[in-house]
């Protein structure tokens, strides 16, 4: 006869081992890393014992390619839709798309954020790498993380959080997942990112002067108004937003790798890769921007990684790409 194996509760036992393995590794990093109240702490004079040498070796395993989970950007909803309630709909899509063992970022405001920790479970602790917390939470045999003080206040800013979140990951052995996949409201907002991190930008402005979608006059001066705001990071493709987003990192006290770039740009440039719980409102929102202000054409997205304007925060305001008029 063959005992039953209850397949959750081996998958659960799975999630808890490489959690308990991935807290482990932390101690033993030369990274200016701070850890608080973890639940698999270990003494100092035992960093060379049999325990964290087992430890050790099960995090390497356990990150072998090929044995990765795969990985999903969830990007928050304003609170002002639904209660909030957008956000519990995004964890349970999380749940529908993914498998027991699969992990999350998720990017949003502070706000966003508090409506999903009612129903996640914190991995006691945060790891600091630099001035960025990262924080770990357990939901239905699932990991979540998310940034502890850094909140974003525009799509933008989900892409830093991305990045910080991944480069964190890799610093301790995280990174090649089996696949990334984006995980937002509606897939035209991963059309959006698309454009915001677009490989070629350069002809944005002829785009928006000809394009019968989009609204003469105050578009193409936003767009040539911010890109006089960008001169000091323009190349012949566009904007450099690499160098803006590697300063803003550096700043926090992170030093993001190729790897960790091709992570974010893989979950916000692959619309195919996106799921989505679907909206056509949201779509007619989209619509409306690009026609008023030429959103996702104009740079005002990438105006708000330079230096006097970046913020992590997570009060929402109204972004760059769709402010007042210019004059």
């Amino acid at each position: 006869m063959f005992a039953y194996i209850n397949e959750e509760v081996v998958f659960e036992t799975i999630t808890v081992i490489t959690l308990v393995a991935f807290i482990a590794a932390l101690s033993r990093s030369f990274f200016p890393v701070r850890m608080t109240n973890i639940f698999c702490r270990q003494d100092v004079a035992q960093e060379d014992s049999e325990l964290n040498t087992e430890l050790l070796s099960s995090l390497t395993k356990s990150t072998t390619p090929g044995n990765y989970m795969k990985m999903f950007v969830i990007c928050g909803q304003d609170v002002a839709q639904q209660d909030g309630e957008l956000n519990t709909e995004l964890l349970l899509r999380f749940i529908q798309v993914s498998a027991p063992g699969d992990w999350a970022i998720f990017a949003g405001t502070h706000l966003e954020k508090a409506i999903c920790l009612r129903i996640l479970t914190l991995i006691d602790g945060d790891i600091q790498v630099g001035k960025v917390s990262l924080c770990l939470y357990a939901y239905n045999n699932r990991t979540i993380c998310m940034l502890k003080e850094h909140h974003s206040q525009k799509s933008i800013h989900n892409c830093v959080e991305a990045l910080w979140a991944f480069s964190i990951l890799e610093t301790f052995g995280f990174s090649n997942w089996t696949s990334i996949h984006g995980l937002m409201y509606d897939k035209s907002q991963c059309e959006r990112t698309k454009l915001i991190l677009g490989e070629d930008q350069s002809g944005y402005a002829d785009f928006i002067e000809h394009a019968e979608h989009i609204r003469p006059g105050i578009p193409l001066k936003q767009c040539i108004n911010n890109k006089s705001l960008l001169k000091d990071y323009w190349t012949t493709t566009g904007p450099d937003f690499m160098r803006l987003l590697n300063e803003r990192s550096y700043e926090h006290g992170l030093v993001v790798s190729d790897m960790a770039f091709r992570s974010m740009l893989s979950a916000f440039r692959n619309v195919d890769k996106c799921f989505h719980i679907g909206s056509s409102a949201k779509v007619l929102v989209e619509q409306s921007l690009i026609y008023k202000w030429g959103a996702r054409y104009n740079y005002g997205d990438i105006c708000d990684l330079l230096p006097m304007q970046f913020k992590m925060d997570g009060n929402r305001k109204n972004a760059a790409s769709n402010a007042a008029d210019i004059p």
